[in-house]
């Protein structure tokens, strides 16, 4: 007797096992067998191992995905892309879920990393956040002030001043990302720390540090004495 398999079988078959494969022990598949999971339920319809290949090769890591335009690479298109920017919003808000019940301390540049490094440091865009906190350090509220391009992002200290005034905040901390993975500051990095801590002193906030992200370390501008 001769039996005659589709291509549909095939893929269905393939897909089944690759589930069956993550069941057993999820860290036994290789990243691009993840990334044919997900894409699996992004794309149905289609045999998406290539594009889980190309995604893996052109990103370098799993780590990375967020931080690449996936509508690049061929295949890919804006529904993948949408899928992870609205997984990359999860986990922001998963990350930061417990401030309404209980109130986070950032008297640390490690604290202060660790809060932003979903939010910002992944990103492939430059983009400038202000903390708020109170007399005893406790986080009020964030913003991000600004988003710009790979290296560059306007911020206005006069702005920063007067949302700090707005949220009776007695500190402020500032952050950005850098995309480039440097973290070293430059020197627009250090006139702008010092025009924004002026503009806070005319209100009696302080600046307590200005922290440098990047999706894997910070630097804390103020351990090294550039505050």
């Amino acid at each position: 007797m001769i039996c005659f398999f589709s291509m549909e079988d095939h893929k269905k078959g393939h897909r089944q096992r690759l589930k069956e494969k993550f069941r057993s022990g999820p860290s036994a598949l290789h990243d691009y067998e993840i990334m044919e999971l997900i894409l699996s339920y992004i794309i149905p319809r289609r045999d998406v191992k290539v594009l889980s290949k190309d995604i893996i090769d052109k990103t370098e890591s799993l780590r990375k995905v967020f931080r690449t335009d996936l509508t690049s690479i061929n295949g890919a298109g804006e529904e993948v892309q949408l899928f992870f920017n609205i997984m990359r919003e999860f986990y922001v808000r998963m990350e930061h879920g417990n401030l309404n019940f209980e109130p986070l301390v950032l008297d640390s540049g490690a604290l202060v990393f660790k809060f932003l490094r979903i939010l910002i440091g992944i990103s492939e865009k430059e983009n400038f956040v202000s903390l708020f906190v109170d007399k005893n350090k406790r986080l009020i509220s964030y913003e991000v002030v600004s988003s710009g391009t790979v290296d560059r992002t306007a911020v206005y200290p006069r702005e920063i001043a007067e949302l700090a005034l707005r949220r009776k905040a007695s500190y402020v901390i500032i952050a950005h990302n850098h995309p480039s993975g440097s973290l070293i500051p430059s020197e627009e990095d250090i006139n702008i720390t010092e025009r924004i801590s002026k503009a806070l002193e005319t209100l009696d906030i302080k600046l307590l540090d200005h922290i440098i992200v990047t999706d894997t370390s910070f630097l804390s501008m103020k351990a090294q004495k550039l505050i």
